[in-house]
């Protein structure tokens, strides 16, 4: 978790992609990719490249709308063009923020490494407010992997975060059961 100095109030209609050395999707996570019409030419895209890890190729003029909790059920792990970043929001509504679609760029030549490092990273949204959490880590990480993580977490989020390093009051490692741990806290000349 951060914490920021000053709250935060621009608000980004995308997560900011942050790369860790050790994935945190399990094996057998479910990817399902949203791309531009027609959808064909991507699966012929993936087909081609022989590219591993997308399970379903769904284009946006098929979305079907009506039936986003079956696809929440189905899929673990929802991507989307980067090209869709304008549109997605205003033609999914409210199911765009149920989804979290994380953006690919679909034109690169190294589609599978852009696969691969959507696979080994997180996402953090910036709220409204002071506080931003991101997943680091999972309980099956040893105490190494899940400080590689953190190492290899901390430039981007700090380079990420609206008003930069001087706006960080304060970082913390929390599970969902525990107490949060501090491990930088800015301490006011002040006091």
């Amino acid at each position: 978790m951060v914490n920021a100095m000053q709250d935060i109030l621009r608000l980004r209609d995308h997560p900011v992609s942050i790369p860790l050395k050790h994935s945190i999707q399990v094996p057998g996570t479910k990817r399902c990719l949203i791309s531009r019409d027609p959808q064909q030419k991507i699966k012929d895209l993936l087909t081609t490249k022989k590219i591993k890890g997308i399970h379903k190729v769904i284009g946006l003029g098929k979305f079907p709308k009506g039936q986003i909790k079956q696809l929440l059920d189905q899929y673990d792990v929802f991507l989307a063009d980067k090209r869709l970043k304008r549109v997605l929001a205003a033609s999914l509504g409210k199911a765009f923020k149920e989804l979290k679609p994380v953006y690919i760029d679909l034109d690169t030549p190294e589609l599978q490494a852009e696969v691969i490092r959507s696979i080994h990273s997180s996402w953090m949204n910036f709220r409204k407010g002071s506080t931003c959490g991101v997943k680091i880590a999972l309980s099956s990480h040893s105490p190494e992997q899940a400080y590689e993580n953190i190492k290899k977490a901390l430039p981007t989020i700090l380079a990420e975060m609206p008003g930069g390093v001087e706006n960080v009051r304060s970082l913390f490692i929390k599970t969902s059961t525990s107490s949060s741990l501090p491990i930088y806290q800015y301490l006011d000349e002040h006091l």
